[in-house]
């Protein structure tokens, strides 16, 4: 609901600021998720934008059409969309709700999962598992941050890529859009996370 209200807006701003539709590609950041038809866009993003602005799927598979960035403390390798590593500016959309293991959607999740490679989706989401073997590790449940091995996995991972500027989304439990954060990565991202944990966590 909230991508499809805030889309025109954000691209009226950017024309505005002397960027052309011709120079904005929307990246479906899908991870390893189902690609999405050309309806499917239209109904996401709206019929006005599908319109104005080109757009292309991410192939987490597509190994030869990755980046390498390196490894985070935690051991995952950072292959990134190389289309994403490339363009002069990335602004990364999305809501930011409960996710049931990496705390909070929205922020770094646009660039891991959304646009990584497999290897590193994978190796990201293993963090899941306590390193003890007793099954899931204490810090991953929803609204959990600090202490979430997969957050600051990711966090880490999105911290890599330069060129980014936030723009997430709040939406109530009825799914209306009810705010808009904006700015840096991580500052950003807590919060919409403070905000949203405050509206959806049950006391």
């Amino acid at each position: 609901a909230g991508v499809s209200i805030l889309l025109p807006v954000l691209l009226d701003e950017l024309n505005a600021a002397g960027v052309p539709d011709e120079a904005v590609e929307i990246t479906l950041a899908t991870g390893t998720h189902a690609r999405h038809t050309a309806g499917d866009f239209a109904a996401i993003v709206g019929a006005d934008v599908a319109a104005r602005i080109r757009w292309r799927h991410h192939d987490a598979r597509a190994a030869a059409e990755q980046a390498d960035l390196g490894t985070t403390r935690a051991g995952t390798p950072i292959r990134l969309d190389r289309a994403i590593i490339d363009a002069d500016l990335k602004i990364l959309t999305g809501r930011i709700i409960p996710h049931y293991f990496a705390g909070f959607g929205g922020g770094r999740k646009a660039i891991l999962p959304g646009v990584a490679g497999l290897d590193t989706i994978l190796a990201n989401h293993r963090l899941t598992l306590d390193p003890g073997g007793t099954g899931f590790h204490p810090g991953v449940r929803p609204c959990s941050l600090a202490h979430n091995p997969v957050h600051l996995d990711m966090l880490e991972a999105a911290g890599r890529v330069e060129g980014t500027f936030v723009v997430n989304t709040l939406l109530d439990a009825d799914h209306q859009l009810v705010g808009v954060v904006a700015g840096g990565l991580a500052a950003t991202h807590e919060t919409g996370c403070r905000l949203a944990g405050a509206m959806l966590r049950r006391r």
